[in-house]
């Protein structure tokens, strides 16, 4: 069947205390740090650390009651530009090894975005003719698509058939046979969410 590829989207979840991103900032830098798969971030290992150790410097002098606010969120702002050109750095360099790119992102310090729950949908199968089955499922408003899989074992699974219709059909199966039917919904984006629910239907 056709080969539907999940990007893995690069995510930095900076906390909101700043005591705590400056954690997590570290274990940023320490991630990138001699890590193969960044060469060449831009900024450098060096400027980012200098501007993480810039912000410790002000928050602890705010802390003291020497510092000022303003200043600290300035060095706050600054850091946190540096982080987001690495995440699109990071993003960059894992959209090239599709295959490798949960692996890529995990190691650089930064997250994988959660995979959106599609809505619930319903599916149908019924068996309209001999060999015949028909299939439906939700209309897509968002231009998705649905591809669709058969299997006589419910393990071993069979592309069938592409459909942007909510109802198409699928000839050319053995009449009397139990088929378990499943879909995949696919965006415009080539990206597919996991298997329908199972069904299973017999021919006529």
């Amino acid at each position: 069947m056709p080969q539907y590829t999940y990007r893995a989207i690069v995510v930095s979840k900076l906390p909101d205390d700043i005591l705590e991103l400056i954690e997590r900032g570290n274990l940023i830098i320490t991630s990138f740090t001699g890590n193969a798969y960044f060469p060449a971030p831009d900024p450098t290992i060096a400027v980012v650390t200098a501007h993480l150790q810039d912000l410790v410097t002000k928050n602890r002098a705010l802390e003291a009651g020497t510092g000022s606010k303003v200043v600290v969120n300035q060095a706050l702002t600054l850091f946190k530009r540096d982080i987001s050109y690495w995440v699109n750095y990071v993003q960059r360099i894992a959209d090239e090894s599709l295959d490798n790119a949960e692996i890529i992102i995990n190691s650089s310090g930064f997250y994988i975005k959660e995979r959106s729950t599609p809505s619930p949908r319903v599916y149908e199968v019924k068996s309209t003719d001999k060999g015949i089955l028909e299939l439906t499922a939700a209309v897509n408003p968002d231009g998705s698509f649905y591809a669709w899989e058969v299997s006589t074992d419910n393990i071993n699974w069979t592309f069938v058939r592409l459909s942007r219709l909510a109802t198409c059909t699928v000839s050319n199966l053995t009449s009397g046979a139990l088929y378990y039917v499943r879909c995949i919904t696919v965006d415009k984006e080539n990206n597919h969410n996991p298997p329908s629910n199972t069904l299973s239907v017999r021919v006529d």
